[in-house]
C-alpha cells in the first residue's frame, strides 16, 4: 500500500510511519477497529514506480498549490509529469481525470464528515449545558425554599438521591 500525505506547510521532522486511524482519518486509535501503521516512504530508486509515485504527487501538491482544486491542477498535473516521463503510460489513460477529481471528492466528503462531527459535539456540549444550567435552577429553588428536593427530583426525570447528588456536585 501506498499513501501520499498531502501537507499544508513544511513537512518538519520526517516520521518513518504513520497511524492511518489517528494521522489520516482523526480517530484516537484505542477506538478504531483497525490500526493500521504506514512506513512512509520519501524518496526511492531513480526512475522505479515509487519514486514516479512520489514526483507525480510532488507535481500535483505544487500545481494544487498554484490552481487550486481544479481541472486546471490536474490537466497541468498530467501534463508536467508527462514531460518528464513519469507515470507517463498510466496517465495517457483517460479515467486518470477523474480517478484524480474523485480524490478531491474522497477530501470534500472526509471534510465534511469531520465537520459534523464538530457539530455534533457542540450541540453536545450545549445540550450538556443546557441540563446543567436546567439542575442549577432547580437546586437555586431548592435552596431559596420555593421548591421541595422531591419535586426538583420530579422535573428533573431523576430520583431526589439523584437530584440531591447531582446538586451537590454542581456547588463542589
Amino acid at each position: 500500500m501506498l499513501y501520499n500525505r498531502i501537507e499544508k506547510g513544511e513537512r518538519g521532522s520526517k516520521p518513518d510511519e504513520i497511524c492511518l486511524a489517528r494521522d489520516v482519518f482523526g480517530i484516537d486509535p484505542e477506538n478504531a477497529f483497525v490500526n493500521v501503521k504506514a512506513k512512509i516512504i520519501y524518496d526511492s530508486k531513480q526512475g522505479d514506480i515509487i519514486n514516479q509515485y512520489i514526483v507525480f504527487c510532488r507535481v500535483f501538491d505544487e500545481q494544487i498549490k498554484l490552481h487550486g482544486r481544479t481541472k486546471k491542477a490536474v490537466d497541468e498535473t498530467i501534463r508536467i509529469c508527462k514531460d518528464r516521463d513519469v507515470l507517463k503510460d498510466y496517465l495517457a489513460k483517460e479515467e486518470v481525470t477523474d480517478i484524480m477529481f474523485g480524490y478531491f471528492d474522497y477530501e470534500k466528503e472526509l471534510e465534511f464528515l469531520r465537520q459534523e462531527e464538530r457539530a455534533e459535539g457542540r450541540a453536545e456540549g450545549r445540550a450538556e449545558g443546557r441540563a446543567e444550567g436546567a439542575l442549577r435552577t432547580l437546586a437555586n429553588l431548592v435552596k431559596k425554599g420555593r421548591m421541595t428536593p422531591a419535586e426538583a427530583a420530579e422535573e428533573a426525570n431523576m430520583t431526589v438521591a439523584e437530584f440531591e447528588k447531582q446538586a451537590a456536585l454542581l456547588y463542589a
